[in-house]
């Protein structure tokens, strides 16, 4: 019985720490909107030292994050983001060996 318990425990920890591992995005973005006037959003993207990396203004539009299509397209724009990052500084990196 009481090594059945400690395999239990075991396996709890283990499943418990292997879930552990996945880490947060670095990237992440806010949707900042007037609920009494919703005729525009603004959406901030932030890196990890939590700086604003940039900003998109969306006239018109209400984005109501509680909807899993609009966390899909933030997240969508984030990754563009992202990887347009990524390939302008693949560009800026010098050729040459020091």
């Amino acid at each position: 019985m009481k090594r059945l318990v400690l395999l239990s425990a075991f396996a709890l920890l283990a499943l418990t720490t292997a879930f552990a591992q996945a880490s947060p995005s670095p990237v992440y973005w806010v949707v900042e909107t007037n609920p009494k006037h919703t005729n525009y959003s603004i959406v901030r993207f932030y890196d990890a030292g939590n700086a604003l990396v940039h900003e998109v203004t969306i006239d018109g539009a209400y984005i109501n994050i509680k909807k899993a299509k609009y966390r899909k397209k933030l997240d969508q724009l984030l990754k563009q983001y992202n990887d347009r990052d990524a390939v302008a500084s693949k560009k800026n990196r010098s050729r040459r060996s020091i």
